[in-house]
C-alpha cells in the first residue's frame, strides 16, 4: 500500500518533466530563430518563458546577456553574464561573452576582460573546446592590440590561428599587424 501511494505520489511530479523539456526546446528553438533574425527583444521573451518552465539555467542567461549586448543595453548583459557565470563557473564560453561585453564598455574594461579571457581558455582546455579558445586567444590579441602591445597581439593570434585554422578573423588581424605573415 506505502508502494502505491509512493508511485501514485511520483507520477504528477515527473509528468510535467518531458513537457516542459519539449516546451523549452521549442522556446529555444523560437529565441534562436529570433535571435539570429535580429529580433532580440523577441528572443529575450523566449528566454523568459525558458527560465518560467525550467528555472534559474546558466546558458539562458549567457544567451539573454548576448541578446542585451546587441541591443546595447551593456549594464543588463553584464548582469545576465556574471549571473551565468556563478550558475556555471567552470563553463568558458560564458567568460567569453563577458568580457566581450567589458570590451563593449565606454570606457573599456581591458583589465577585467583579459583576466575573463584567461580563465576561460583554462575551462575551454579542460573541454577540449578549441574553437572556443581560438576565440578567446583572437580577443586577447584585440586587447593587446588596443594596448599598442603588437607583438603580443601577434602571439595570441596565432595562438588562435593554431587552435582553428580557419579562425579569419585572427588571420586578418595577423595580417594587419605583420602583412608579410601571410597568416
Amino acid at each position: 500500500m506505502l508502494l502505491a501511494l509512493l508511485a501514485a505520489l511520483a507520477l504528477p511530479v515527473l509528468a510535467p518533466a518531458p513537457a516542459a523539456a519539449i516546451d523549452a526546446s521549442i522556446h529555444l528553438e523560437r529565441a534562436r530563430q529570433a535571435y539570429t533574425a535580429g529580433k532580440y527583444e523577441d528572443a529575450l521573451a523566449e528566454y523568459d518563458a525558458m527560465l518560467k518552465l525550467l528555472g534559474e539555467d546558466a546558458a539562458v542567461r549567457n544567451n539573454r546577456a548576448l541578446c542585451y549586448l546587441a541591443l546595447s543595453q551593456l549594464d543588463r548583459a553584464r548582469w545576465e553574464s556574471e549571473r551565468a557565470i556563478e550558475l556555471a563557473p567552470a563553463e568558458g564560453q560564458f567568460y567569453i561573452t563577458l568580457a566581450v561585453i567589458q570590451l563593449t564598455l565606454k570606457p573599456a574594461d581591458l583589465k577585467g576582460a583579459r583576466e575573463n579571457l584567461i580563465t576561460s581558455i583554462k575551462y575551454l582546455k579542460r573541454a577540449r573546446d578549441h574553437a572556443g579558445v581560438a576565440n578567446a586567444c583572437y580577443n586577447l590579441g584585440v586587447i593587446a592590440q588596443r594596448r599598442r602591445k603588437y607583438e603580443e597581439a601577434s602571439s595570441w593570434y596565432r595562438q588562435a590561428l593554431y587552435y582553428d585554422p580557419s579562425n579569419m578573423d585572427a588571420r586578418d588581424a595577423l595580417r594587419g599587424i605583420d602583412p608579410e605573415s601571410g597568416g
